[in-house]
């Protein structure tokens, strides 16, 4: 008996995959993803690595101690417990993927993910009241069966999202992106997440301005801020929120900015659609793959060097 086929036959006791140890004995190259389907939660992304160009996930120097991989159909995310929000959630599009999403119809039933610990998990009941849209990171117009639209309303894949913000300038980024995909040649690897700019509350932002606005002193403290802008100014501002910690609900943290990283792997060329989490944002020019990875600290295409 080979040396190769021993161990797969080891591999299972031992918790690795038949795939992993082909990697490991030869130098063969991966071959390129392909959409998932009828995946499960594997807590290390094992059953759905192909979401992920190369098979490969992204490098995260200082991980989450709380954070978990779960595996969708159609998509994966990395949901951390502090924020109780999702890291990232990564998708494959391809021309036969969007052209099939054509045809599904949007359920908008969306529900709290019980394969993660209540006290780590976003609710229902955080967003009641918020101001906030629940935003998709994989979008609901990205998916080409029943199981994965219903999938896509978890609200692990769900952030707080400013609802102008959702309902436009967002939009036609995910229009955009599925318009590239249909053009492409070959699989698109799309990574969507959002990011914390110390210092750039949007709720807190958008109060500030409000009260400068109606010619009305703006407080120091983020908390009275937020609270002058709703009693002098009528501004909407969260029915529950901490104001220094950046939270709604429970303790949901809102994002500053949004991103949305595409990676065309036949021409190996990547950009980044990047938003600010406010109503005044607009559609602008691409960043690219190097100023995203400075901006969050998270090589979402680790071992590639993509073109701009």
């Amino acid at each position: 008996m080979s040396l190769i086929k021993l161990a797969m036959l080891v591999a299972p006791m031992l918790g690795v995959s038949a795939h992993d140890v082909t990697q490991a004995f030869t130098d063969t190259p991966r071959p390129r993803p392909a959409i998932t389907r009828n995946v499960q939660d594997t807590g290390h992304f094992g059953n759905c690595r192909d979401q992920f160009a190369y098979g490969e996930p992204p490098a995260i120097a200082s991980p989450d101690p709380r954070a978990r991989a779960l595996c969708f159909n159609g998509f994966a995310v990395l949901h951390s417990g502090k924020t109780k929000n999702p890291v990232y959630s990564a998708e494959v599009l391809s021309r036969q993927r969007i052209q099939d999403a054509r045809n599904l119809q949007r359920t908008d039933a969306f529900y709290e993910e019980a394969r993660i610990p209540s006290r780590d998990r976003a609710s229902l009941n955080d967003f009641r009241g918020s101001t906030y849209a629940r935003g998709h990171l994989s979008a609901a117009a990205d998916m080409n069966n029943a199981e994965a639209m219903a999938q896509s309303f978890s609200l692990a894949n769900i952030i707080p999202q400013n609802q102008v913000n959702n309902a436009k300038a967002w939009v036609t980024i995910e229009k955009a992106t599925r318009q590239y995909a249909l053009r492409a040649k070959g699989n698109v690897y799309v990574i969507t997440g959002p990011a914390y700019l110390r210092n750039h509350c949007p709720f807190v932002k958008e109060a500030k301005e409000v009260l400068a606005g109606a010619g009305i002193a703006v407080p120091t403290n983020p908390q009275a801020v937020v609270a002058a802008a709703a009693r002098l100014a009528g501004a909407r501002v969260p029915y529950r929120y901490d104001a220094v910690a950046c939270t709604i609900g429970s303790g949901v943290a809102v994002p500053t900015h949004i991103f949305k990283l595409v990676y065309d792997a036949s021409t190996n060329r990547a950009w980044a659609h990047w938003s600010e989490n406010t109503s005044q944002t607009r559609v602008y020019p691409p960043i690219s793959y190097t100023e995203l990875v400075e901006l969050t600290g998270i090589e979402y295409l680790p071992g590639i060097k993509p073109q701009p």
